[in-house]
C-alpha cells in the first residue's frame, strides 16, 4: 500500500473560525412549511417561507425538470434558471402536483427502457418548488403519493391499505431558567436559559422493504433546528432535547426560531420575539 504524504502547514496569524449555524445576523430563509406535506398528483397545497426579516418575500417557481438519474443533487439544474412555472413575489405559493409528478421524479415510467426512481429512505418521492430572495435559491421539496414499483399485486394492495400520507408535527417551546418556567418577554441577563420543545408523537407509516419488495413499516425520526438572532446556543440541533441558550448581558431584543422536521419531510416553525432585561 502506498503511503499517503502528510504535510503540516504552520500559520502564525490565521484567524479563528468560529462556527455558529444559529446565529441569524442577515435576511435568512429560516424554513419552508407545505400544508398538506405529501400530496397525490393533481394535488394542491400552500408553501409559505419564513423569513428572518420581514419586508422580504421570495419569488416561487415549481420545478417540472427531474434531474438525470446519473445526478447527484435532488434538483434539475436547469431548474435554477428556467423554471418551468412561477409566481408572484408573496411568502405563500399555490402549489399544483403536475398529474405526471411521480412520472417525472417518481417510480411510474413513461418508457419500456426507463427505469423507476429510487425512493428516499422512507419510501419517498418529492415534487421540487423553488424560491429565491435577495440573490439566495432555495429549495423544498413536497412529498407524493405514488403507486409502489416492482411489488406483487397482492403487496400494492396491502401497501394501499396501510398508508396514511405525512402530517407535519407540532411543536410548542418554553423557556426555563433553573428547571422553572419563564417568560420570553422577561428573559433573565446573562443566565443560562434552557429552551425547551414539546413534539407530537411521532407517526408511524407503511414501507416497502427496498431488499424483499415486501410491506413493513417504520417511524418518523424528528429534529429540531435552533436559530437566534443574539447570545449564544449550545446545540444548533436537538432530537427532542432542550438547547441552552446563553442571554446577552445587556438588555435588548430578538427573535428565536425553532423549526421541527421529520424524516419524511413534514415540517413546523414556531417564531418567538424575545425579550431580555
Amino acid at each position: 500500500m502506498r503511503a499517503r504524504p502528510f504535510v503540516l502547514v504552520l500559520c502564525a496569524c490565521a484567524p479563528a473560525f468560529v462556527d455558529q449555524p444559529w446565529l441569524v445576523t442577515s435576511p435568512r430563509l429560516i424554513a419552508v412549511v407545505a400544508e398538506p406535506p405529501e400530496l397525490p398528483p393533481g394535488g394542491h397545497a400552500t408553501v409559505t417561507a419564513t423569513i428572518s426579516q420581514s419586508g422580504i418575500a421570495p419569488s416561487w417557481a415549481r420545478c417540472d425538470v427531474a434531474a438525470p438519474l446519473g445526478q447527484n443533487e435532488p434538483v434539475a439544474t436547469s431548474c435554477l434558471s428556467e423554471p418551468s412555472a412561477a409566481a408572484p413575489t408573496a411568502l405563500d405559493f399555490a402549489l399544483t402536483v403536475p398529474p405526471d409528478a411521480c412520472a417525472r421524479f417518481g417510480p411510474d415510467v413513461a418508457r419500456a427502457d426507463d427505469r423507476p426512481r429510487d425512493p428516499d429512505a422512507t419510501g419517498g418521492w418529492y415534487q421540487p418548488v423553488g424560491l429565491s430572495f435577495v440573490g439566495q435559491t432555495s429549495f423544498a421539496f413536497e412529498r407524493l403519493t405514488c403507486e409502489p414499483a416492482g411489488v406483487t399485486n397482492d403487496v400494492a394492495a396491502a401497501f394501499r391499505h396501510a398508508r396514511t400520507p405525512n402530517r407535519n408535527p407540532r411543536l410548542t417551546v418554553t423557556a426555563q431558567v433553573e428547571g422553572r418556567d419563564v417568560g420570553f418577554e422577561a428573559l433573565p441577563l446573562g443566565q443560562a436559559v434552557a429552551f425547551v420543545p414539546t413534539l407530537d408523537d411521532p407517526e408511524t407509516f407503511a414501507l416497502i422493504d427496498p431488499a424483499t419488495f415486501t410491506l413493513t413499516s417504520s417511524v418518523e425520526t424528528r429534529t429540531v433546528q435552533w436559530l437566534v438572532t443574539d447570545g449564544a446556543l449550545d446545540l444548533a440541533t436537538t432530537r427532542g432535547q432542550p438547547t441552552m441558550w446563553q442571554s446577552p448581558s445587556s438588555a435588548g431584543q430578538g427573535t428565536l426560531w425553532g423549526v421541527a422536521r421529520d424524516s419524511r419531510g413534514g415540517v413546523a416553525v414556531v417564531t418567538q420575539p424575545l425579550v431580555w432585561r
